[in-house]
């Protein structure tokens, strides 16, 4: 049995202009993919709950690597195998680290809530007092630049790299708890799935600790340098990148 998982954003969802959109192809590999009993899942810097909203009606992932790592679900069990979850002490110094950002929002019990937004007219920007405090497994900031978001990324890193690991997404990062990553994802789910095959594919900054812990690693030719150089094939679909592992 060989698995497969994709990063969402720019990956499976493509976006542009304010427009996003699947390929069709990507759609009729990952159904024949599965259907050969082999498992599909996406590793995102999305909560669960938050990346089934957008996610294709056709696509049904077996395994969901949420929160770049910190929560991972079997989506057919409905069971959450893994929660790593930060102290609330630490989101409020996170919070006061990085002083004003375009959006700040909370990863918590598979949800997202947005302490500031002037991004996205939904949802509301809702009081941290909500927030269930027991389940925060990540926080997404976007800086508003690719550059201020490599700047911010290299700044939390270094002032709170021992309890926090801040990852670059294009002009986003996501942060969740030292030690956890879409690396750290990919290798437990190898283990409690017992595949023979796991690969990884995705487009930006983030996605490198899933591709490096892959057996085999797929990025795009739009993707940054930095990015294609931690994969094996680079590739224009995520329907490529299955064609390619059907043939190892």
């Amino acid at each position: 049995m060989k698995i497969l998982l994709s990063d969402f954003d720019g990956t499976l969802c493509l976006h542009e202009n304010g427009r996003s959109w699947y390929l069709d192809e990507d759609i009729e590999a990952i159904r024949e993919f599965q259907k050969e009993g082999n498992l599909f899942g996406v590793c995102t810097g999305r909560p669960v709950r938050w990346l089934m909203r957008d996610m294709h009606p056709d696509i049904h992932p077996d395994i969901v690597v949420g929160s770049s790592g910190a929560g991972i679900t079997d989506m057919k069990s409905g069971k959450t195998l893994l929660e790593t979850v930060m102290p609330s002490s630490l989101v409020e110094e996170l919070y006061r680290t990085v002083g004003e950002c375009r959006v700040f929002a909370v990863q918590s019990d598979g949800d997202i809530y947005y302490l500031a937004d002037d991004k996205h007219p939904e949802p509301k920007v809702v009081s941290y007092d909500i927030v269930p405090k027991e389940h925060i497994t990540g926080i997404s900031i976007c800086a508003g630049t690719p550059e201020k978001a490599a700047v911010m990324t290299e700044m939390i890193n270094r002032k709170m790299g021992d309890r926090l690991a801040a990852f670059q997404n294009i002009d986003y990062l996501d942060i969740i708890p030292a030690g956890s990553s879409k690396g750290t994802g990919l290798a437990f789910v190898k283990e409690a799935y017992h595949s023979e095959l796991t690969a990884g594919i995705g487009d930006s900054f983030n996605d490198i600790p899933m591709m490096d812990a892959a057996d085999l690693a797929f990025t795009f030719l739009r993707s940054e340098m930095e990015v294609q150089e931690h994969a094996d094939h680079i590739v224009d679909s995520i329907a490529e990148a299955i064609a390619i592992m059907n043939r190892q």
